[in-house]
């Protein structure tokens, strides 16, 4: 039987992104005894954004994301290390594509 990541592929892998830092943000709040309000004041984000950040609602920059991980007292590499724990590997036969850069958008609009 597959597992989830096999099933949906490197869509669901990418898709899952905003989900797994959620997770890893309620995570460390809730370790360091946190309400989401304190957090959302330590790191001068609205509570209502850390709720959906904890969700997986919203796609946070990355300079709210070191915010964050100020707020929690934890350093960024730790933090996005705990995410990429909580989604996993990146699926077999699709991490040779990106490694090739095929399917990739990589913005320069070249062809290579």
């Amino acid at each position: 039987m597959k597992n989830r990541n096999e099933e949906y592929g490197i869509k669901f892998y990418f898709s899952n992104l905003a989900t797994a830092f959620g997770q890893a943000v309620r995570d460390r709040r809730r370790k360091l005894g946190l309400s989401q309000e304190e957090l959302a004041w330590r790191a001068g984000l609205n509570r209502s954004y850390v709720t959906d950040v904890e969700r997986g609602a919203r796609n946070p920059s990355l300079a709210t994301i070191d915010r964050l991980s100020q707020a929690l007292q934890t350093p960024l590499s730790t933090l996005l290390h705990d995410v990429h724990l909580a989604r996993g590997p990146l699926p077999r036969e699709q991490a040779g594509e990106c490694r090739a850069g095929k399917g990739m958008n990589r913005g320069s609009g070249a062809k290579g």
